[in-house]
């Protein structure tokens, strides 16, 4: 049980509704969408994510990214309950995931 996730489940390549990760932490179930880029991550990533959090009847939706959020991808997230995980917390979740 890495950074405190169960029930860990990589959805397949294509057709997976925008989420590319559920978990369940506490028993709220997350859906968690991966950005690798190299620019801030947009708001296409956000309403992606909202729509796999209701497909998958999850809690909590989350985009993880390498990189950071722009402004108005921060701002559609405070209304629909969308979590964004930026470089800082992916070096986190790596860190937590190597002890």
């Amino acid at each position: 049980m890495k950074n405190g996730f169960e029930k860990v489940e990589v959805t397949k390549a294509s057709g997976d509704f925008g989420a590319d990760i559920i978990a369940f932490k506490e028993e709220i179930k997350y859906a968690i969408q991966c950005k690798k880029y190299s620019n801030p991550v947009g708001v296409k990533a956000i309403q992606e994510t909202m729509g796999s959090k209701a497909i998958y009847n999850c809690h909590i939706g989350v985009v993880l990214t390498n990189s950071t959020f722009t402004k108005q991808a921060i701002k559609l997230t405070k209304e629909n309950n969308i979590v964004l995980w930026d470089s800082t917390k992916l070096k986190e979740l790596i860190t937590n995931s190597n002890k």
